[in-house]
């Protein structure tokens, strides 16, 4: 009785142990400036977390020319890219991302509504440029619930387990 009771109650744990994986949030963002036109993606975001991380942020910067140049960041430090995500939405953001000109870097803020960047020096003096965009240039993608498969496959294996001593027993 005892050996069913413990197989019956790994049973039960390996199911309960089984859930879903949020996946990382994307937010794209794109607007016009007078340096052109910057678009890009902050990848790496958890729903409902503050004050957090991205795991990479890319900018694209397309000049009249349609030259582009693509940044894949952090770039600055990782602890100074920070963002609060609630309900799939970037409730506040800074990052920072280097311009092409590599003595020089974008400081990226963001705070419910309108977003705002500054380009500095290497020397991180007052911002020697500065434009805007409102929230509407900036696409909010909600979270994605994905199945583990690992957890699947380990309960399967639990209940065939199970079946294969029951029917082991009978002979």
């Amino acid at each position: 009785m005892f050996k069913k009771v413990t197989k019956l109650l790994g049973a039960i744990a390996l199911a309960g142990w089984m859930g879903v994986a949020n996946a990382s949030l994307i937010f794209d963002f794109s607007w016009e400036s007078s340096n052109g036109k910057i678009s890009g993606e902050i990848l790496g975001l958890v729903d409902n977390a503050s004050l957090q991380a991205a795991s990479g942020v890319i900018i694209t910067i397309v000049d009249g020319d349609a030259d582009y140049i693509d940044f894949l960041a952090p770039f600055y430090n990782v602890s100074n890219n920070l963002f609060s995500v609630s309900g799939g939405v970037m409730v506040t953001s800074e990052f920072y991302a280097f311009a092409p000109n590599p003595v020089s870097f974008f400081r990226f803020n963001r705070f419910s509504g309108t977003a705002e960047y500054y380009l500095f020096n290497d020397t991180i003096t007052p911002p020697s440029y500065y434009d805007s965009f409102t929230g509407s240039g900036i696409k909010f993608v909600n979270r994605v619930t994905v199945p583990e498969p690992g957890s699947v496959i380990l309960v399967l294996l639990g209940l065939a387990g199970l079946s294969f001593t029951r029917y082991r027993k009978q002979y």
